[in-house]
């Protein structure tokens, strides 16, 4: 990995604890409730071992308007990943469609277990750093999908962290209120 790379970059500034805190923890769920990611434009998607999933979006503020414009380029890190899934579509196009996203019950849960979506001998116990997916009370699915058909599917943990910044790469205020900005 090129250390000098904008989405090295954007990884450090989402979980480095030493800088001041500029991203907001949330869960997808409640942060698609707010807003959305519809005309948006995907930029880049990148899946690290260490670090989970970080996405850009360039985002569409006509439909975010809580945010200041300026703010358009959206953050969003999953740090515990279980699963992404890719689907391409008929043709290449960057614009988002929708996006959902959803806690699995208990019951959703023990289903994965059952039909052996997950591999039992990927977790060993006590020594694992990650639970299974089926332990995690917090396991969630995300669906991003383009115009074209493509879809993003993420099995994640609860936690999101989520960051806007400006053409500079100034953080902007993500609010959760329901107010908007005049």
């Amino acid at each position: 990995m090129n250390d000098s790379s904008p989405s090295l970059d954007l990884l450090r500034r989402l979980y480095n604890s030493a800088e001041p805190v500029e991203s907001v923890t949330w869960d997808m769920p409640s942060f698609l409730a707010g807003y959305t990611l519809h005309d948006s434009a995907f930029v880049e998607a990148r899946l690290t071992e260490r670090d989970g999933l970080l996405i850009l979006i360039d985002w569409d503020m006509h439909w975010n308007r809580k945010v200041r414009p300026q703010y358009n380029r959206l953050v969003i890190g999953l740090p515990v990943v279980y699963s992404v899934s890719w689907s391409q579509g008929g043709w290449r196009q960057s614009t988002l469609s929708d996006a959902t996203s959803q806690r699995l019950t208990e019951h959703e849960r023990n289903q994965m277990l059952e039909r052996g979506d997950i591999d039992l001998g990927a977790f060993q116990g006590s020594r694992d750093e990650l639970p299974p997916p089926f332990d995690d009370e917090s396991l969630t699915r995300t669906i991003i999908e383009w115009c074209n058909w493509t879809r993003l599917t993420i099995l994640h943990g609860g936690e999101a962290r989520l960051l806007c910044l400006d053409d500079a790469g100034a953080a902007g205020e993500l609010p959760r209120d329901v107010t908007e900005h005049p």
